[in-house]
């Protein structure tokens, strides 16, 4: 079983290595990996015609005076609608190789392994997800 259950956001890659099935390196690598395969957001904004390159350098030159992340510099700066941001991280995420592919194209677990570990992770999520929203729905004094 996962030892660290009150991790707010439970992943994938972190479950295999709490199950000893591969070492904090494998998983390290093929998240390497996936960043690599992922366009940045940047690209997939200009890819969908949201942003051009001009607007891009504007955004990077006023983000460079906050702290602020480069998306929420471009909309606050009205450069992208709210709708456009979930649009470019929905594809992003829809282009991310999933990491448990990645573990089997790196010969770290086999594709049976892989599937059955899948499976009893997302029951575990999806039991997590059932415990918050019965908890967020508990009225406290």
């Amino acid at each position: 079983m996962i030892k660290r259950i009150s991790e707010k956001r439970l992943y994938f890659g972190s479950y295999l290595v709490g199950k000893h099935l591969i070492s904090e390196e494998d998983m390290l690598d093929a998240l390497k990996y996936q960043s690599t395969q992922t366009p940045s957001f940047i690209d997939v904004a200009i890819k969908r015609r949201y942003l051009d390159m001009k607007q891009v350098y504007e955004i990077l030159t006023h983000q460079g005076h906050t702290d602020l992340s480069f998306e929420e510099v471009a909309v606050q700066s009205q450069y992208l609608t709210p709708q456009q941001l979930k649009d470019v991280n929905n594809e992003r995420e829809r282009i991310r190789p999933p990491i448990g592919e990645i573990l089997v194209q790196f010969n770290k677990l086999t594709r049976n392994v892989m599937l059955e570990e899948l499976e009893g992770f997302t029951r575990i999520k999806d039991k997590f997800q059932e415990v918050g929203e019965i908890l967020r729905n508990v009225a406290m004094f």
